[in-house]
Protein backbone atom coordinates (compact mmCIF):
# COMPACT_ATOMS: atom_id res chain seq x y z
CA UNK A 1 0.00 0.00 0.00
CA UNK A 2 1.26 3.48 -0.64
CA UNK A 3 0.60 6.46 1.51
CA UNK A 4 0.58 10.01 0.26
CA UNK A 5 2.49 12.39 2.42
CA UNK A 6 3.17 16.08 2.11
CA UNK A 7 6.38 16.70 0.22
CA UNK A 8 6.87 13.12 -1.01
CA UNK A 9 5.64 10.60 -3.56
CA UNK A 10 3.32 7.71 -2.81
CA UNK A 11 5.29 5.18 -0.78
CA UNK A 12 4.55 1.44 -0.39
CA UNK A 13 3.28 0.40 3.04
CA UNK A 14 1.75 -2.70 4.57
CA UNK A 15 -1.90 -3.66 4.21
CA UNK A 16 -4.26 -1.97 6.64
CA UNK A 17 -6.68 -4.64 7.88
CA UNK A 18 -8.25 -2.71 10.77
CA UNK A 19 -11.60 -2.33 9.02
CA UNK A 20 -11.88 -5.57 7.08
CA UNK A 21 -15.26 -7.18 7.49
CA UNK A 22 -16.94 -4.03 8.79
CA UNK A 23 -19.77 -2.04 7.22
CA UNK A 24 -19.31 -3.04 3.60
CA UNK A 25 -22.15 -1.78 1.51
CA UNK A 26 -23.00 -0.09 -1.73
CA UNK A 27 -23.65 3.23 -0.04
CA UNK A 28 -21.90 4.00 3.22
CA UNK A 29 -23.34 6.56 5.58
CA UNK A 30 -23.81 9.74 3.54
CA UNK A 31 -22.21 12.96 4.71
CA UNK A 32 -25.15 15.12 3.53
CA UNK A 33 -23.14 17.97 2.02
CA UNK A 34 -20.85 18.21 5.04
CA UNK A 35 -17.16 17.63 4.63
CA UNK A 36 -15.68 14.54 6.26
CA UNK A 37 -12.37 12.75 6.00
CA UNK A 38 -11.68 9.41 4.36
CA UNK A 39 -8.97 7.50 2.53
CA UNK A 40 -8.93 6.72 -1.17
CA UNK A 41 -7.17 3.40 -1.79
CA UNK A 42 -6.02 1.76 -5.04
CA UNK A 43 -5.70 -2.02 -4.78
CA UNK A 44 -3.68 -4.03 -7.32
CA UNK A 45 -5.19 -7.25 -5.88
CA UNK A 46 -6.87 -8.29 -2.59
CA UNK A 47 -3.60 -8.15 -0.64
CA UNK A 48 -1.63 -5.35 -2.34
CA UNK A 49 -2.61 -1.71 -2.09
CA UNK A 50 -0.50 0.69 -4.13
CA UNK A 51 -1.98 3.92 -2.77
CA UNK A 52 -3.74 5.23 0.33
CA UNK A 53 -4.51 8.92 0.05
CA UNK A 54 -6.14 10.99 2.80
CA UNK A 55 -9.02 13.00 1.34
CA UNK A 56 -11.72 15.41 2.44
CA UNK A 57 -15.01 14.32 0.89
CA UNK A 58 -18.34 16.04 0.40
CA UNK A 59 -21.46 14.24 -0.82
CA UNK A 60 -22.84 15.69 -4.05
CA UNK A 61 -26.54 16.00 -4.95
CA UNK A 62 -26.10 13.41 -7.72
CA UNK A 63 -25.12 10.70 -5.26
CA UNK A 64 -21.34 10.79 -5.58
CA UNK A 65 -18.60 12.63 -3.73
CA UNK A 66 -16.17 15.45 -4.37
CA UNK A 67 -12.80 14.51 -2.92
CA UNK A 68 -9.81 16.74 -2.24
CA UNK A 69 -6.40 15.32 -1.32
CA UNK A 70 -5.58 16.60 2.15
CA UNK A 71 -2.82 17.59 2.36
CA UNK A 72 -2.38 18.42 -1.32
CA UNK A 73 -0.16 15.99 -3.20
CA UNK A 74 3.29 17.07 -4.33
CA UNK A 75 4.40 16.78 -7.96
CA UNK A 76 5.70 13.18 -7.72
CA UNK A 77 2.63 11.94 -5.85
CA UNK A 78 0.32 13.62 -8.40
CA UNK A 79 2.18 11.83 -11.21
CA UNK A 80 1.91 8.51 -9.35
CA UNK A 81 -1.81 9.01 -8.79
CA UNK A 82 -2.34 9.93 -12.45
CA UNK A 83 -0.64 6.65 -13.48
CA UNK A 84 -2.97 4.68 -11.19
CA UNK A 85 -6.07 6.46 -12.53
CA UNK A 86 -4.90 5.78 -16.09
CA UNK A 87 -4.37 2.08 -15.25
CA UNK A 88 -7.81 1.79 -13.61
CA UNK A 89 -9.97 4.56 -12.15
CA UNK A 90 -11.53 2.17 -9.59
CA UNK A 91 -10.61 2.92 -5.97
CA UNK A 92 -11.85 1.97 -2.51
CA UNK A 93 -13.24 4.88 -0.50
CA UNK A 94 -12.77 4.12 3.21
CA UNK A 95 -14.53 6.38 5.71
CA UNK A 96 -13.33 6.88 9.30
CA UNK A 97 -16.30 4.90 10.64
CA UNK A 98 -15.03 1.85 8.74
CA UNK A 99 -17.63 1.90 5.97
CA UNK A 100 -16.21 1.36 2.50
CA UNK A 101 -17.42 1.51 -1.06
CA UNK A 102 -15.80 0.98 -4.42
CA UNK A 103 -15.75 4.18 -6.48
CA UNK A 104 -14.69 5.38 -9.88
CA UNK A 105 -12.47 8.48 -9.78
CA UNK A 106 -12.23 11.16 -12.41
CA UNK A 107 -10.63 14.59 -12.50
CA UNK A 108 -10.64 17.59 -14.77
CA UNK A 109 -6.96 18.39 -14.92
CA UNK A 110 -6.01 18.36 -11.21
CA UNK A 111 -5.67 15.00 -9.44
CA UNK A 112 -5.87 16.83 -6.10
CA UNK A 113 -9.58 17.38 -6.91
CA UNK A 114 -11.51 14.22 -7.80
CA UNK A 115 -15.15 13.43 -8.53
CA UNK A 116 -16.08 10.00 -7.16
CA UNK A 117 -19.07 7.88 -8.10
CA UNK A 118 -20.09 4.53 -6.62
CA UNK A 119 -19.21 1.59 -8.86
CA UNK A 120 -22.49 -0.38 -9.27
CA UNK A 121 -22.41 -3.91 -7.83
CA UNK A 122 -18.72 -3.80 -6.99
CA UNK A 123 -19.09 -3.88 -3.21
CA UNK A 124 -20.01 -7.55 -3.22
CA UNK A 125 -16.29 -8.27 -3.62
CA UNK A 126 -15.06 -5.96 -0.83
Amino acid sequence: MATARAGGPLQPTQRDTRYEGHNHGAYPRRVNGQETTAHLEWWANPSTSLARIPVSVTATPGGGWDATASPALDHDAREDLQLLIDASPVFTLRFQDGSVTEVTAEHSGDVNQLRLSATPGADADL
